[in-house]
C-alpha cells in the first residue's frame, strides 16, 4: 500500500467531511438552523418554503411536496444525528411533529389525493397537479416520524438526557403506529396511482402505463425509495424486538418480502432505462414498450440529476436484497456515463435536463442552460458511495470536483454585498451566475442539501473509522497485503478490495477448465483460488453458470477467469490468482490442494492434499461474529432446518 497516497485521501476526505458538518450543524450559519429558524409556522403550522436569501418569507402559500420533505427531514436528524447537543436534538423532533399536523390538510377527503399547494393554514387547497408524486413525500414523513416518535421513546425510557417541556402530543406518544399505518395506506394509493394515471384526473386511456410497457425512471425511483425506507423500519423494529428476546411479528415478516419484491422489480426496471447506445451509459427518463427508442423526445430526455439519484439508490437497494454483479456495476457505470454526459466542460457544474441528440427540449418551461442545486447534491451522495464502496480514487476526484463547484455556486454567493452562508441557493444560469437570490420556494425546500449533506458525512465518518480499525489492527510496514487489486490480460477488468484475503486452495476437480490450471507441474495443475471479502469490479465481464451451485465469471474481452462465487457463500468470493498483482504470493498465507488425486503432502510444493474439499467452511470471508452457513454437501446450497429443502 503507498501510505502517502492513503494519508492524502484521509486528509481529503476528512476536510470535505468538515467542511459538510460546519455547513449542516453550525447554530448560526447551518443549513438546519437557516430553516429552524425561518421556516416554522408556529401558529398555523407547517412550514413556509418561499424563502428569499435572507429568510425573510415572499410567499405563505404552503406547498405538500416541501411539507412531507422538512417532516422527512427533521425527523431523519432526529433519529441520525450523533454530534449535536441534546436540546438541538430535540429541536429537530419539534420541527417534525409542526409538521406532521398539517400534512393532511393538503388531502382531498372524497379521493384522497394530495393537493400541491393550499393556502397557509391549510383550509383552503389552492392546486391539484394530477400527479402521483404528493404522496410520495407524504409517506416519507409519515415514516420518518414514525421512527422518531419511537426513537424519542427509547430516549425517554433510557433517560437519555433532560426533557425540555415539549414533548410530542400524548396521542404521537401512545399510538406511534398511527404515523406507520397513515404511510402504508398512501403508499398502496401511490402504487394505485402509479399504475393508472386516470385515477389521478389525467384524461383516459385505451389502458395504463403498466398495462402498455412503459416506465417512467421518477416512477422507478419513487417505489424503490420508499419500499427501501419501509424495510428499514421493518428492520429496526424486529432488531429491537428481538434485543427483548422477543419474536418479530408474522405480519412485518410478510410486509417485508412484499417491499421487497417491489424494490427487485425496480432493480429490473433499472435496466430498462439504461442506455449504453454510443457508449453513453446513463439511464433514460422514459421506456416504451419496444425499449430504449430515440424516435421521440421523451425518448431523449436525460435528467443528469436523476439517473445519478438512481445510481446510488441501486447500491441502496443491492445492500438490501443481496450483491448482485450486474447491478451494482451498473450504477458504478451509470454515475460515470452520467457524469461525463452531464458535465458542462465551459463552464462547470452538472446540466439540468439534456436531449440526447442535442435537439430542442419540448417542453419550453425546462431549460437545458440551467443549473440546478439537487443535481450536484444527488452526485455528491453517489460519489461518497462509490468512493466508500471502491476506493477507486477516480470517484473522490470526481468528488472533490463537484463539492468545489457547487459550494463557489451555490454557497459562498455575495448578494446584496453580503455573503450569507447555510442553505444552499437553487438556480443558477449557465455560467453559474445566480438566476433566482430565493433560498427556498414551491420546490426547493429543506429536503436535498441536508438528506445530501448528512448522508455524505456518514459515509466519510464510518469509511475512515473502518479504516482506522484497520490501521490499528495492522502495523503500516504489514499493511501491503491488505489492498488486494488485480486485472487481466487485457487490462479492460479490474477489482481492488481493502481487506486481506483468508486462504488460497488449488482446485483439481474436473469442472475447472484447463486453461485455468496453472498451478503446479506435469505432475498435476490445479487452478488456483484465493478467497477474498466480494469488491466491486470494473469492466465488461461475463457470467457462465457452470453448475446448479455456482457461477464463473470471466473478461467478456480476453476471456481470463476473474473469479468463482458459490451462491452459499454470500460475502466471499475466489479470485483467480494470476489476476491478482504480482507483489502478491500466493503461498504467502494458507493454500491447499483440493480434488487431487491423493491425500496428504502434494507432489509439486508438499502442501495438504485432499481428494475431497478439504479443509473448507462455507463462506470464509463472513463478518466477524457471523457464524458459518450450514450447506447441504450434496446441492451445496444454504441448508434451513435439519433438512436440505432443495433435496427433499
Amino acid at each position: 500500500m503507498d501510505t502517502s497516497t492513503t494519508t492524502s485521501t484521509t486528509s481529503t476526505l476528512t476536510e470535505l467531511c468538515q467542511v459538510w458538518k460546519d455547513n449542516l450543524y453550525s447554530p448560526d450559519k447551518g443549513v438546519l438552523s437557516f430553516w429552524l429558524h425561518h421556516s416554522l409556522d408556529h401558529e398555523c403550522g407547517g412550514y413556509y418554503t418561499c424563502l428569499d436569501h435572507d429568510g425573510t418569507v415572499y410567499d405563505s402559500t404552503k406547498y405538500s411536496w416541501l411539507q412531507g420533505r422538512q417532516v422527512y427531514t427533521m425527523a431523519r436528524m432526529y433519529n441520525e444525528t450523533v454530534c449535536v447537543p441534546p436540546e438541538t436534538k430535540r429541536s429537530y423532533l419539534q420541527a417534525a411533529t409542526l409538521g406532521i399536523q398539517f400534512l393532511n390538510t393538503a388531502k382531498d377527503e372524497t379521493t384522497n389525493l394530495l393537493y400541491f399547494s393550499t393556502t397557509r393554514d391549510g383550509q383552503h387547497k389552492l392546486h391539484l397537479q394530477r400527479k402521483p408524486y404528493s404522496a410520495v413525500f407524504y409517506v416519507q414523513g409519515q415514516l420518518a416520524y414514525y421512527r422518531a416518535i419511537l426513537q424519542y421513546l427509547r430516549d425517554t425510557n433510557n433517560k437519555e438526557g433532560p426533557d425540555d417541556g415539549h414533548p410530542p402530543p400524548q396521542d404521537h406518544l401512545s399510538n406511534p403506529e398511527q404515523f406507520y399505518n397513515n404511510a402504508l395506506d398512501m403508499f398502496d394509493r401511490l402504487l394505485t396511482w402509479i399504475d393508472d394515471p386516470s385515477l389521478c384526473g389525467r384524461p383516459q386511456t385505451t389502458s395504463p402505463p403498466s398495462a402498455q410497457g412503459t416506465t417512467s425512471l421518477a416512477d422507478v425511483m419513487c417505489a424503490a425509495s420508499l419500499a427501501l425506507d419501509f424495510i428499514q423500519v421493518l428492520d429496526e423494529g424486529n432488531a429491537t424486538q428481538q434485543d427483548k428476546q422477543q419474536t418479530p411479528s408474522t405480519i412485518d415478516t410478510h410486509q417485508r418480502a412484499r417491499f421487497i419484491t417491489i424494490v427487485q422489480t425496480a432493480m429490473k426496471n433499472c435496466v430498462r432505462h439504461y442506455d449504453q447506445r454510443n457508449n453513453r451509459n446513463i439511464f433514460l427518463e422514459s421506456v416504451g414498450s419496444a425499449g430504449i427508442s430515440s424516435k421521440t423526445p421523451a425518448g431523449r430526455l436525460f435528467c443528469p440529476g436523476h439517473s445519478i439519484e438512481v445510481a446510488w439508490f441501486l447500491f441502496k437497494m443491492c445492500d438490501v436484497v443481496g450483491g448482485s454483479l450486474e447491478h451494482e456495476q451498473l450504477a458504478l457505470n451509470v454515475l460515470e456515463g452520467s457524469l461525463k454526459l452531464g458535465w458542462d466542460s465551459e463552464y462547470g457544474g452538472l446540466m439540468y435536463m439534456k436531449d440526447i441528440e442535442n435537439k430542442p427540449l419540448v417542453d419550453a418551461t425546462v431549460t437545458s442552460e440551467g443549473k440546478l442545486w439537487w443535481p450536484h447534491t444527488e452526485a455528491m451522495i453517489a460519489l461518497t458511495m462509490a468512493y466508500a464502496r471502491t476506493q477507486n480514487n477516480k470517484w473522490l476526484s470526481w468528488l472533490k470536483k463537484i463539492h468545489d463547484w457547487s459550494y463557489k455556486t451555490f454557497v459562498h454567493v455575495t448578494v446584496n454585498d453580503n455573503t450569507i452562508d447555510g442553505e444552499w441557493y437553487g438556480y443558477c444560469h449557465r455560467d453559474g451566475t445566480l438566476a433566482r437570490t430565493s433560498k427556498g420556494g414551491n420546490y426547493k425546500g429543506c429536503f436535498h442539501v441536508p438528506r445530501a449533506l448528512l448522508m455524505c458525512i456518514q459515509e466519510v465518518d464510518r469509511l475512515l473509522e473502518t479504516n482506522k480499525k484497520e490501521a490499528d489492527d495492522e502495523p503500516v510496514e504489514e499493511t501491503t497485503d491488505t489492498i488486494i487489486q488485480g486485472t487481466c490480460t487485457c487490462k479492460a477488468v479490474t477489482f481492488t478490495t481493502p481487506r486481506p484475503c483468508t486462504k488460497t486452495f488449488v482446485c483439481h476437480c474436473s469442472m475447472c477448465p484447463s486453461h485455468d490450471c496453472v498451478y503446479g507441474n506435469d505432475d498435476g495443475k490445479g487452478a488456483p483460488w484465493v478467497a477474498i471479502p466480494r469488491p466491486l469490479y470494473s469492466g465488461q465481464l461475463k457470467e457462465i453458470q457452470s453448475s446448479t451451485f455456482a457461477t464463473r465469471v470471466r473478461c467478456a474481452t480476453c476471456n481470463d477467469a476473474i473469479y468463482l462465487r458459490y451462491d452459499c457463500e454470500p460475502h466471499t468470493d475466489w479470485i483467480f490468482a494470476n489476476t491478482i498483482s504480482k507483489d502478491f504470493d500466493i503461498r504467502s498465507q494458507p493454500l491447499e490442494h483440493i480434488h487431487a488425486e491423493t491425500n496428504g503432502p502434494h507432489v509439486y510444493d508438499g502442501q495438504v492434499s485432499s481428494t475431497s474439499w478439504g479443509t473448507w467452511t462455507p463462506d470464509l470471508c463472513r463478518p466477524v461474529g457471523t457464524p458459518a452457513p450450514t450447506v447441504c454437501m450434496h446441492c451445496f446450497q444454504i441448508q434451513v432446518g435439519e433438512v436440505c429443502a432443495a433435496c427433499e
